[in-house]
Order: C-alpha cells, then structure tokens, then sequence
C-alpha cells in the first residue's frame, strides 16, 4: 500500500513547463518587436529584417522553454533578447 502511494505523488504533483517551437519563437518576436504583421509561413519582414533564435535550457525534443533571439535589420542594426516561453501560448521578452 505505501509503494503504491509513493508513485501516484510524482505523477499527480508533475508540472509540466511550457514550450515553444523554434519557429514559434522567431515569429513572436518579430511581432513584438517590430510590432508589424508577419507572415505565419515566414520568419522574414520584406524589408529583409530576419530573427534566428537558439534553444536554450529546458527543452522537450526541438521544443524548447528559453530561446536567445537575434534580430538583424538589412541596414545592420541587430537586436538581442531572450524569449522565455509561457503556457497558453504566451511568452514574455526579456534583455540578455
């Protein structure tokens, strides 16, 4: 009887963290930051403003929780946060 409680706690107690696709992620913050309609097919503005992101910390296969965000500017102007993925789809940016 006491085995059988010790393994439901874990299960029953789990918390599961949100996460993001890496292409999830680069089109949020393009959004965010440019505040301007994106393509869902397209990571790119058509003035050639791009944003590469790189998982980081927790992932759960290519999803990840934290992503660190490059955006790139055709004129060479670059743009550096961290996106830290949020349940409900949400996410928050925060400066690196």
């Amino acid at each position: 009887m006491l085995a059988t409680v010790a393994l439901c706690i874990p299960a029953a107690s789990g918390a599961t963290k949100p996460v993001h696709s890496k292409k999830q992620a680069e089109l949020n913050v393009l959004k965010a930051v440019f505040a301007a309609a994106v393509s869902d097919s397209s990571v790119k503005l058509t003035d050639d403003t791009h944003a590469i992101c790189t998982g980081a910390g927790y992932h759960v296969g290519v999803r990840y929780g934290t992503f660190v965000c490059r955006v790139t500017h055709f004129n060479g102007g670059t743009v550096v946060v961290r996106y830290i993925a949020q349940s409900g789809g949400h996410y928050r940016l925060a400066a690196t």
